[in-house]
């Protein structure tokens, strides 16, 4: 639980995609997610999220480490465009 709950797994999903989604794996539900928006929009989405490329394919751990660095990264940049 402590993994699953920390805070470089959170993300805002509506409930009706949330439904949807239910307990799939991200490699299965995400491209039709990312397919409603365009290449610009998903860009910045995935920016602003801490997402990378491939995120979807990772393990889980590696996900986890790797977007804890993404959104240190946006936190920063933000501090810095005061």
């Amino acid at each position: 639980t402590k993994t699953i709950n920390q805070v470089a797994n959170y993300a805002l999903v509506e409930w009706e995609d949330n439904n949807t989604i239910s307990k799939k794996p991200p490699e299965e539900y995400f491209p039709q997610y990312a397919s409603r928006f365009s290449h610009e929009e998903l860009h910045k989405m995935m920016y602003w999220h801490g997402l990378y490329d491939g995120w979807q394919n990772d393990n889980y751990y590696d996900f986890l480490e790797k977007r804890r660095k993404k959104m240190a990264k946006v936190i920063k940049e933000g501090f810095l465009a005061i």
